[in-house]
């Protein structure tokens, strides 16, 4: 494996983990794990409104995030592993900006809500929450395999630039 796909598929694995404490929280919750739930849930909450009605349940309990949250990042972590695998036969060029008109329908149905003109549903949350976690991968994950790539190759984080070589 190349430098660029073990960084990717470090992302991966970070957001797998992320998806995970999401599905922990009621989990550790149900188990009787109480201080762990609460801190898990607490940190989310920064994140998520967390609303009980508009959030799944697992073990008889809510998962950390709402039903838009849990679709963005659910659908980020296959992105990016479909990413992976197509980067793979492809060249690393960049999706086409038009792309991110697809984030538009998630921003309209947020905002029609809160401002009291359409009342969001659960299938158009998880739907726009979809479209959204589904086409940031194509233009988060290279730009952060890029510059975690360039932080590599400098000093300021790790030591001398491997292209540098010392002479004696």
């Amino acid at each position: 494996m190349n430098a660029r796909t073990n960084i990717h598929l470090l992302l991966v694995l970070l957001v797998a983990l992320w998806c995970g404490l999401i599905i922990a929280a009621p989990v550790l919750k149900s188990a009787g794990l109480e201080q762990a739930s609460t801190a898990l849930y607490q940190f989310f909450h920064r994140i998520c409104h967390q609303l009980s009605e508009r959030s799944f349940y697992l073990a008889g309990e809510k998962l950390a995030v709402c039903h838009r949250c849990t679709a963005i990042y659910g659908s980020f972590l296959a992105a990016s592993i479909l990413l992976l695998v197509v980067r793979k036969q492809t060249t690393n060029r960049p999706l086409s900006r038009r792309w991110l008109l697809l984030l538009v329908p998630m921003i309209l149905d947020a905002m029609l809500n809160d401002l009291g003109f359409v009342h969001s549903t659960t299938t158009s949350r998880l739907l726009t929450g979809l479209l959204a976690g589904g086409v940031l991968p194509w233009f988060v994950v290279p730009t952060l395999v890029d510059a975690i790539q360039q932080l590599r190759h400098s000093h300021l984080f790790f030591g001398e630039p491997t292209h540098v070589r010392k002479t004696q």
